[in-house]
């Protein structure tokens, strides 16, 4: 016992002899984690040591960690409170850089909304070194806190003002820079800004910037002024020429090519290639590398410019995601369209389960509601499964169809272990001396890359051989990630990537670049409809020198604002979102000693059998029937089968049948 206390004692005294020069030590311990986090952001010495150069950000981001920790002089155990924000800014720090290897976009604050997606596929990055790596971190990480836990300091009132006065001179110091102009934040290279402003301050900028601030120049006046100029415009009779509209947005499609110093001994994308040197085609400028599916989808649906959302925003899972807005397929639906977006993922992944209703899609068919899915090739599926149902969904019937496709096959992470048996794509020249490693992650890409070009090839075909009248746009969402490592060797700009629009009717060969944000007006053009009200905006003012200014005032009106656009309400409603291109039934049941065998039209392997509203193992056996073990056969009461998503997350039922 007594040797305890005497450990105890040690402990105080050491405490106090720390608690002595606790704001010197915080300094110091500020300005190591500060060069930490900015060496695990780089990877790199070099860039780190030239980071220290730009005097005046590095003091800011010093300024801005050294604030987090000196808050821990309010607590009695001070070095277990720094330790512990310490933490979080390594943690931060390594999430960033994984971020922006993985999707090419740095962690903001956005990424808050979308946590439980990116849960549900960080198994796809993670490798068993790596896990081993955090555990062990996490082990050690709790010993040493478990240490610090034990020393205590008290705090008096001259060391709490030197703290109000150091937070107080942070915030002044940090605004006052950023009106003279030291910090430059480019939300269309969200990496470059990181790199040029620092992580601790583009972190904080980016939880600043998540509140939409009024635009200079929003107001009744000059709102009417865009508004008037739009009505003339729309008053202008359309009359569509096309029976089918289909745009596919394929997934990290670039031009391999492009990368100085690889060759492959044949062309990764030759039937793109053809059909974009012989009609519309060109370049689009999106606002995201590597990654950030979703953002280009926003663009490309309802035309706006992501330039003017928060920073790193993912519109999907924010607060827009919650709202009606005008898009690609509400416009469509007034025009006698019948919508459907098909995705060959999870249907609840970037809640696109219930966007796509505030979005006006009567239809959306995504992995759970697919016929042939192969479960061994687990999330990221064959693209033939996209090109299958945008034919199902034309033969459906002889309504009007606009076809929304997202293509997940070229999806990272790239590793040889995903080819399926030999490469058909081979790289047979590296003469910058690319890594193996890379070139390993480039031959998978590559090949997947071969398999959709395959699949383009085969669908556009079927296309020249439709009765019908069809427009089909193709374009790329970003490049595909293993390429942000050679973006000094590619011979284009990293945010431009290619397009190209297809007519069975009046096929031109047109080359035109374009904002993304601007494809679909371009589109619309083609079909001879008006388009919506961006589209109307992008059309009328795209030469005018403040069409960037207005667009600003106007995307706000429509987003943020009061709607003056609209008359102060939102015209837009819900739709009634079917799931699937049939709906899932049930057509009989029957028990066979513990057993229950359910009968029903459109089942797949994540249907699943709930009795009494709970759900039970269950077995596919194929599209017509499911089987599950049951104890207690007599307690049964209901049964029901539901398609289940993401996270367990119940997409849609059958009716409930109850047992009788």
């Amino acid at each position: 016992m007594s040797s305890k206390i005497g450990s105890v004692e040690k402990l105080q005294k050491r405490s106090k002899i720390f608690n002595k020069s606790y704001i010197l030590n915080t300094l110091i311990i500020s300005l190591i984690l500060t060069i930490a986090i900015e060496f695990i952001k780089y990877g790199d010495i070099t860039k780190t040591v030239s980071f220290f150069k730009a005097y005046k950000v590095f003091i800011a981001n010093y300024l801005i960690v050294n604030s987090t920790l000196i808050i821990s002089l309010w607590f009695k155990r001070k070095y277990f409170v720094i330790s512990l924000i310490s933490t979080v800014w390594i943690v931060l720090a390594v999430i960033n850089r994984a971020l922006t290897n993985i999707r090419g976009i740095p962690l903001s604050f956005s990424d808050i909304y979308s946590i439980s997606d990116g849960l549900s596929i960080v198994d796809k990055y993670i490798d068993t070194k790596i896990l081993i790596f955090i555990i062990i971190a996490m082990i050690i990480t709790i010993l040493i806190h478990n240490k610090l836990w034990k020393f205590k300091s008290k705090t008096d009132n001259t060391t709490r003002t030197i703290t109000v006065i150091i937070l107080v001179f942070t915030a002044f110091a940090i605004n006052s820079m950023d009106k003279k102009g030291v910090f430059y934040v480019t939300k269309w290279n969200l990496k470059e800004s990181y790199e040029n402003n620092g992580l601790a301050y583009s972190i904080l900028n980016s939880v600043y910037s998540s509140n939409v601030a009024k635009p200079e120049g929003y107001n009744y006046d000059n709102m009417k002024k865009i508004k008037d100029s739009i009505n003339i415009n729309k008053s202008i009779n359309d009359k569509h020429k096309y029976k089918n509209v289909i745009a596919i947005q394929l997934e990290s499609f670039m031009d391999p090519t492009l990368i100085e110093g690889i060759q492959y001994n044949i062309d990764p994308i030759k039937n793109f290639r053809k059909i974009s040197n012989n009609t519309r085609s060109g370049d689009i400028n999106v606002s995201t590398i590597g990654g950030g599916t979703v953002r280009s989808e926003f663009e490309f649906l309802t035309g706006n410019n992501l330039d003017y959302m928060p920073v790193g925003e993912i519109p999907y899972v924010s607060s827009i995601g919650k709202k009606t807005i005008e898009s690609i397929a509400n416009i469509m639906e007034s025009k006698d369209y019948e919508t459907t977006a098909i995705h060959n993922f999870q249907g609840n992944f970037y809640a696109r389960d219930n966007v796509f209703s505030n979005l006006g899609f009567s239809r959306y068919i995504p992995m759970e509601y697919m016929q042939n899915v192969n479960s061994s090739k687990g999330l990221y599926q064959s693209d033939s499964l996209i090109f299958d149902n945008i034919k199902n969904v034309i033969k459906l019937n002889n309504n009007n169809k606009f076809i929304f496709g997202i293509t997940v096959g070229t999806h990272g992470s790239y590793s040889l272990a995903n080819l399926d048996g030999n490469p058909e794509v081979k790289v047979i020249s590296n003469t910058k001396n690319i890594s193996s490693e890379n070139i390993d992650k480039i031959t998978d890409y590559v090949n997947r890359l071969y398999k959709l070009d395959k699949e383009i090839g085969l669908f556009m075909e079927y296309i020249e051989k439709l009765e019908d009248e069809t427009l089909v746009v193709m374009y790329s969402d970003h490049i595909a990630s293993i390429y942000q490592t050679q973006s000094e060797n590619y011979k284009k700009d990293v945010y431009e990537v290619p397009y190209f629009i297809y007519s069975t009717i009046e096929n031109e060969k047109d080359k035109l670049n374009l904002q993304l944000y601007q494809l679909s007006t371009y589109m619309f053009e083609l079909i001879g409809i008006n388009g919506g009200t961006m589209n109307q905006f992008h059309k009328l003012y795209e030469s005018d020198e403040k069409y960037y200014d207005y667009m600003k005032l106007l995307q706000y009106d429509l987003l943020y604002g009061k709607k003056y656009i609209y008359d102060g309400e939102n015209p837009y409603k819900k739709s009634n979102l079917q799931l699937g291109l049939h709906k899932v039934k049930i057509t009989d049941y029957s028990f066979d000693n513990n057993k229950i065998k359910v009968k029903g039209s459109y089942f797949n392997d994540t249907s699943k059998i709930f009795i009494n509203e709970k759900m039970v193992n269950t077995v596919y056996v194929n599209s017509g029937e499911l089987q599950a073990d049951i104890s207690n056969i007599k307690n049964i009461k209901t049964i029901s089968v539901k398609q289940v998503g993401q996270n367990n997350k119940h997409l849609s039922s059958t009716q409930v049948i109850e047992v009788k």
